[in-house]
Formats: C-alpha cells, sequence, structure tokens
C-alpha cells in the first residue's frame, strides 16, 4: 500500500510539517501501523494482494476545512483533530482507482492540542496519522472495551516509531 501526503493548509503549517518531518518519516509511520496492525484486522479481502495496489491519501487542512467535512459527514457543526474516510464505490473514478483511503488532519487543531498536552507537532502529528489509520482499518473508541484496545495500539505503534524517526 502506498502513502501519498497532501497539504492543503497555510504556508507556515506546510513549513512546520516540512522541517519536522521527511518523506521517509511518512513511509516509516505508516510501515510501523501496517506492520502492528493485528492479523485479524488485515485481512478485509479475500485477496491477500488487495492492499498493495492500494494508496492512502494523507491531507493536511484547516480547522475551517475540517470542520466542514465533520459537518457534512458525521453531522458535527465542529472542528475535530481527524477525520478517515474509505472511499466508497461511487466516489471512485473507475475500479482501478488506486485510492482506497483518505484521512485529513487538522494542523491549527492538533497544534493546540500539542499544546495543551505538552508534546511536540511531531509526536501529535504522528499520533493523529496513526489514529486516523487505525480508524480505517476498523478500530474505534465509541465504548470504554474499545478505547482501551485502540489506544494499548496507538500506544504500542507510537513506541516502535519513535525508534524510527525521533519523536
Amino acid at each position: 500500500m502506498k502513502l501519498n501526503i497532501f497539504f492543503n493548509i497555510e504556508e507556515k503549517f506546510s513549513n512546520e510539517i516540512k522541517n519536522n518531518f521527511s518523506d521517509k518519516d511518512f513511509q516509516k509511520i505508516f510501515f510501523e501501523i501496517q506492520k502492528n496492525i493485528p492479523k485479524s484486522k488485515k485481512n478485509f479481502s479475500e485477496k491477500s494482494d488487495f492492499f498493495d495496489e492500494k494508496e492512502v491519501n494523507l491531507f493536511f487542512v484547516s480547522d475551517d476545512e475540517i470542520q466542514k467535512l465533520n459537518k457534512e459527514f458525521r453531522w458535527k457543526d465542529s472542528a475535530t483533530d481527524c477525520l478517515s474516510f474509505e472511499k466508497s464505490d461511487e466516489d471512485k473514478n473507475d475500479e482501478f482507482d488506486p485510492v482506497f483511503w483518505e484521512c485529513f488532519i487538522a494542523m491549527p487543531y492538533i497544534q493546540h492540542q500539542a499544546e495543551e498536552y505538552w508534546v511536540s507537532l511531531k509526536f501529535e502529528i504522528t499520533k493523529m496519522m496513526i489514529h486516523s489509520i487505525l480508524h480505517l482499518y476498523g478500530f474505534d473508541h465509541i465504548d470504554d472495551a474499545d478505547f482501551e484496545e485502540m489506544n494499548a495500539l496507538e500506544n504500542e505503534i507510537m513506541e516502535s516509531v519513535k525508534n524510527e524517526i525521533k519523536i
């Protein structure tokens, strides 16, 4: 599976991301996520090479943009840190469309979270990337048991990523 990264944000945030992450860093994070996903969650398809041909688009957006998406798709008129979507069949260009998932991360929102939690922006971006992709693999945090499972896996992946990209 391939990861594509798009910057649809203010220049200052774009520069901040580029100063903290290389394309290789993003690929390492994505690799660690895939490596740590339980086998039961990986088997979405009977075809074993299904994910090899797919792509994930990662968008860095403004709070206004994520608020619009949140309102349109979740009926919540507020900004949030990240949103994740699997492209539906009607959204795909054709059956060979490689884009399978899309993740949106609100930069101003997570910059505020990083300050609030006393962590670096690099840490918070990494955590949101992991969080949003875990949602796409079917993890959630609606009830306490789901939260515990997702949070434990998030923390496990963060630990392995820390060694790879020096958070």
